[in-house]
């Protein structure tokens, strides 16, 4: 599998979920958030990561942010999904069967959406701080809960 195959796995699913592509990443624009799912090439052979990502909005946005440039970050974590490592199946050049890599590959995707649906808003954002509390190393909580009132401030104008 090439990369292009790999993309072409990810794209048709991340579409039906309402991402828009460009490039090595997908996004999602909602209300308060926009959402980044980014494949990463590595730097040796072809591996790849997958990055989770959101940018709050603040209303100068960017309209394509890159992954580095969000506010959440993670990446997605290695686990074992029918027998194989993540890191497995994301290495290209690893002896997984074709048809058995693309079906892992649509399994990583579904794994990841229910974490992209919190990333589309602060609410959501707030209840996967609970759920994954080393994010706070990344973006504070205090100022997620500080974009959240100043949203709810701007509501009520």
């Amino acid at each position: 599998m090439d990369k292009e195959q790999f993309k072409s796995i990810v794209h048709p699913l991340m579409k039906a979920n309402s991402f828009r592509r460009k490039g090595n990443s997908w996004y999602k624009t909602t209300a308060e958030c926009i959402v980044v799912f980014n494949l990463q090439h590595s730097l040796y052979g072809k591996m790849f990561y997958i990055n989770l990502a959101a940018l709050l909005r603040k209303g100068d946005d960017l309209l394509f942010p890159k992954e580095y440039q969000c506010d959440i970050r993670m990446r997605f974590p290695i686990m074992e999904i029918e027998g194989y490592s993540t890191q497995m199946i994301l290495d290209l050049e690893s002896t997984i069967d074709e048809q058995l890599r693309s079906r892992l590959i649509e399994n990583i995707i579904n794994i990841s959406m229910p974490i992209l649906q919190k990333l589309e808003s602060i609410d959501g954002i707030i209840e996967l701080y609970g759920e994954k509390p080393e994010l706070n190393n990344i973006y504070p909580f205090s100022s997620i809960l500080y974009r959240k009132e100043m949203n709810n401030k701007l509501k009520d104008i």
